[in-house]
Protein backbone atom coordinates (compact mmCIF):
# COMPACT_ATOMS: atom_id res chain seq x y z
CA UNK A 1 0.00 0.00 0.00
CA UNK A 2 1.21 3.75 -0.57
CA UNK A 3 0.40 6.50 1.35
CA UNK A 4 1.26 9.29 2.18
CA UNK A 5 2.07 11.21 5.48
CA UNK A 6 0.07 14.49 6.11
CA UNK A 7 0.62 15.55 9.55
CA UNK A 8 -2.40 16.95 11.08
CA UNK A 9 -1.10 18.85 14.71
CA UNK A 10 2.59 19.90 13.14
CA UNK A 11 4.02 18.38 16.25
CA UNK A 12 7.97 18.19 16.32
CA UNK A 13 9.89 15.40 17.74
CA UNK A 14 11.51 16.66 21.06
CA UNK A 15 15.06 15.62 22.64
CA UNK A 16 16.00 11.64 22.60
CA UNK A 17 13.69 9.90 25.85
CA UNK A 18 10.74 12.21 25.15
CA UNK A 19 7.44 10.07 25.25
CA UNK A 20 5.62 10.07 21.34
CA UNK A 21 2.57 9.11 20.95
CA UNK A 22 1.13 7.74 17.13
CA UNK A 23 -2.25 7.09 16.21
CA UNK A 24 -3.91 5.72 13.09
CA UNK A 25 -7.24 6.03 11.68
CA UNK A 26 -8.72 4.45 8.37
CA UNK A 27 -11.72 3.80 6.65
CA UNK A 28 -12.23 2.29 3.35
CA UNK A 29 -10.01 3.23 1.37
CA UNK A 30 -7.54 5.15 3.21
CA UNK A 31 -5.13 5.22 6.33
CA UNK A 32 -3.63 8.02 7.77
CA UNK A 33 -1.52 9.11 11.16
CA UNK A 34 -1.35 11.93 13.56
CA UNK A 35 1.91 12.24 16.17
CA UNK A 36 1.81 14.13 18.92
CA UNK A 37 3.23 14.36 22.40
CA UNK A 38 -0.18 13.35 24.22
CA UNK A 39 -2.02 10.44 24.17
CA UNK A 40 -5.24 10.64 21.78
CA UNK A 41 -8.54 9.75 22.96
CA UNK A 42 -10.96 8.46 20.02
CA UNK A 43 -10.66 9.37 16.34
CA UNK A 44 -8.01 11.42 14.55
CA UNK A 45 -10.09 13.15 11.57
CA UNK A 46 -8.68 12.38 8.20
CA UNK A 47 -6.32 15.35 7.08
CA UNK A 48 -6.04 17.50 3.72
CA UNK A 49 -6.46 16.65 1.20
CA UNK A 50 -9.89 15.08 1.66
CA UNK A 51 -11.69 12.43 0.24
CA UNK A 52 -11.91 13.25 -3.36
CA UNK A 53 -11.61 11.43 -6.61
CA UNK A 54 -8.49 10.39 -6.16
CA UNK A 55 -10.42 7.84 -3.89
CA UNK A 56 -13.20 7.01 -6.32
CA UNK A 57 -11.12 6.88 -9.49
CA UNK A 58 -7.89 4.26 -10.25
CA UNK A 59 -4.69 6.49 -11.56
CA UNK A 60 -5.55 4.64 -15.07
CA UNK A 61 -9.28 6.10 -14.92
CA UNK A 62 -7.60 9.27 -13.63
CA UNK A 63 -5.65 9.97 -16.55
CA UNK A 64 -8.17 9.50 -18.66
CA UNK A 65 -10.54 12.31 -17.12
CA UNK A 66 -7.64 14.33 -17.83
CA UNK A 67 -6.66 14.03 -20.78
CA UNK A 68 -7.39 16.82 -22.90
CA UNK A 69 -7.56 15.03 -26.34
CA UNK A 70 -10.16 12.76 -24.79
CA UNK A 71 -11.96 15.03 -23.34
CA UNK A 72 -12.35 17.22 -26.75
CA UNK A 73 -13.83 13.66 -28.81
CA UNK A 74 -16.29 13.16 -25.92
CA UNK A 75 -17.26 16.84 -26.05
CA UNK A 76 -17.59 16.94 -29.82
CA UNK A 77 -19.38 13.75 -29.45
CA UNK A 78 -21.91 14.60 -26.68
CA UNK A 79 -22.12 18.32 -28.60
CA UNK A 80 -23.47 16.39 -31.77
CA UNK A 81 -25.70 14.25 -30.09
CA UNK A 82 -27.55 17.69 -28.20
CA UNK A 83 -27.49 19.43 -31.84
CA UNK A 84 -29.56 16.15 -33.32
CA UNK A 85 -31.95 16.22 -29.98
CA UNK A 86 -34.72 18.54 -29.25
CA UNK A 87 -34.19 21.49 -27.35
CA UNK A 88 -33.67 20.58 -23.38
CA UNK A 89 -33.42 16.65 -23.64
CA UNK A 90 -33.67 14.28 -20.87
CA UNK A 91 -30.76 12.15 -20.71
CA UNK A 92 -29.48 9.18 -18.32
CA UNK A 93 -26.09 8.78 -18.09
CA UNK A 94 -24.35 5.65 -17.32
CA UNK A 95 -21.79 6.83 -15.58
CA UNK A 96 -19.23 4.39 -14.29
CA UNK A 97 -16.97 7.11 -12.62
CA UNK A 98 -17.67 9.10 -15.77
CA UNK A 99 -18.19 13.44 -16.25
CA UNK A 100 -20.08 12.96 -19.09
CA UNK A 101 -23.32 13.77 -17.23
CA UNK A 102 -21.76 17.13 -16.16
CA UNK A 103 -20.83 17.38 -19.74
CA UNK A 104 -24.06 16.69 -21.31
CA UNK A 105 -25.92 19.26 -18.71
CA UNK A 106 -23.32 21.98 -20.32
CA UNK A 107 -23.81 21.27 -22.96
CA UNK A 108 -27.69 21.54 -23.32
CA UNK A 109 -29.37 18.84 -21.30
CA UNK A 110 -32.54 19.81 -19.86
CA UNK A 111 -32.17 17.02 -17.44
CA UNK A 112 -29.65 14.38 -16.48
CA UNK A 113 -30.15 11.16 -14.90
CA UNK A 114 -26.61 9.81 -13.88
CA UNK A 115 -27.17 5.84 -12.58
CA UNK A 116 -23.68 6.03 -10.26
CA UNK A 117 -23.10 3.56 -7.42
CA UNK A 118 -19.81 4.78 -6.39
CA UNK A 119 -20.34 7.55 -3.41
CA UNK A 120 -17.27 8.90 -3.48
CA UNK A 121 -18.25 9.79 -7.37
CA UNK A 122 -21.33 10.43 -6.65
CA UNK A 123 -19.74 13.26 -4.30
CA UNK A 124 -16.94 14.29 -6.20
CA UNK A 125 -19.55 15.04 -9.59
CA UNK A 126 -21.98 16.77 -6.61
CA UNK A 127 -19.59 19.26 -6.12
CA UNK A 128 -18.32 20.04 -9.77
CA UNK A 129 -21.83 20.85 -10.11
CA UNK A 130 -22.45 23.38 -7.57
CA UNK A 131 -19.26 24.61 -8.74
CA UNK A 132 -20.44 24.86 -12.69
CA UNK A 133 -23.50 26.18 -11.67
CA UNK A 134 -25.59 22.51 -12.05
CA UNK A 135 -28.51 22.02 -9.74
CA UNK A 136 -28.27 19.25 -8.58
CA UNK A 137 -31.33 17.39 -8.00
CA UNK A 138 -33.45 19.79 -10.78
CA UNK A 139 -30.74 19.67 -13.77
CA UNK A 140 -28.33 16.62 -12.45
CA UNK A 141 -30.35 13.68 -10.06
CA UNK A 142 -28.26 10.92 -9.01
CA UNK A 143 -29.32 7.40 -8.78
CA UNK A 144 -27.80 5.86 -5.93
CA UNK A 145 -28.50 2.29 -7.49
CA UNK A 146 -26.71 -0.13 -10.24
CA UNK A 147 -27.87 0.59 -13.64
CA UNK A 148 -29.83 -3.13 -13.87
CA UNK A 149 -31.58 -1.96 -11.16
CA UNK A 150 -32.82 1.34 -12.29
CA UNK A 151 -36.44 0.91 -12.88
CA UNK A 152 -39.12 3.60 -15.01
CA UNK A 153 -40.05 4.48 -11.33
CA UNK A 154 -36.76 6.19 -10.90
CA UNK A 155 -38.03 8.69 -13.35
CA UNK A 156 -40.21 12.05 -13.83
CA UNK A 157 -42.90 9.91 -15.67
CA UNK A 158 -43.76 13.10 -17.92
CA UNK A 159 -39.93 12.97 -19.22
CA UNK A 160 -38.65 11.02 -22.29
CA UNK A 161 -35.28 9.92 -21.06
CA UNK A 162 -32.85 9.95 -24.02
CA UNK A 163 -30.29 7.46 -23.84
Amino acid sequence: MQSVYYPISGHRVGAAGDELFVVSNHDEFSLWFDVGGTAVDGQVAMPEPKAGIHLAASRSRLGQINDPARNAKLVAAVGAAMAKAPPNPVCLCVSELSLLGLMACKLGAGKVYVAEENRQMRDVMEGYASRNDIEVGKQIVFLEKPIAEVTPEDFDHEEKVRV
